[in-house]
């Protein structure tokens, strides 16, 4: 599965020990990030020969869907023209603001753990699904998220994408509740 990575990515020749770090823009994100950090990350001297490959990964919505006219609409090529440019330029700015987020954080590890590889990947779709597959593709030894902690209704609603990751990998899944740093 190839990923979109924000930051130039080449395999490290030393065995690793891949933690994966699901971001958003909230505050609940940040401190599963803070955590991770000052909990997980090890410098390459602490490694014993084994080191940290950090997974920085970012999950978008996908762009919205075109509007296609119907009927006999004599601007409809034009239309679908201008959506179809729309579609593409809003899908960039997407992109572009998720790479400029994930190195954001990518910038902030690297500063305060020196030997530490990092990886920073953005994605598209459902973070429950997404977040699952890149966990799996990339053999990651644990997850790390935070949460926003929902009651059980809300959960049952629009459920919970750290309950759904619970569930659904089978590596390890850190959940960083806001009191916990």
């Amino acid at each position: 599965m190839p990923f979109d990575d924000a930051l130039p990515y080449t395999k490290p020749a030393a065995t690793t020990r891949v933690i994966c770090v699901a971001l958003d823009e909230s505050k609940f994100a940040e401190t599963a990030f803070n955590w991770s950090v000052n909990h997980l990350c090890r410098n390459s001297s602490e490694s014993n020969g084994v080191l940290d490959e950090i997974v920085l990964l970012h999950v978008r919505a996908p762009p919205p869907k075109l509007i296609i006219p119907s009927g006999n609409d004599m601007f409809a090529e034009a239309i679908i023209y201008s959506n179809e440019d729309y579609f593409n330029w809003m899908n960039e700015q997407s992109r572009i603001a998720s790479h400029n987020m994930l190195k954001k954080f990518a910038y902030r590890l690297m500063e305060q753990n020196k030997g530490v590889v990092v990886r920073c990947i953005a994605l598209v779709g459902d973070p429950r699904t997404e977040l699952v597959e890149a966990a799996k593709s990339l053999n990651a030894e644990m997850m790390v998220v935070g949460t926003r902690g929902m009651g059980l209704i809300q959960k049952a609603m629009i459920g919970s994408v750290s309950d759904h990751l619970l569930h659904h990998l089978e590596c390890p899944v850190i959940v960083v509740r806001a009191e916990q740093v």
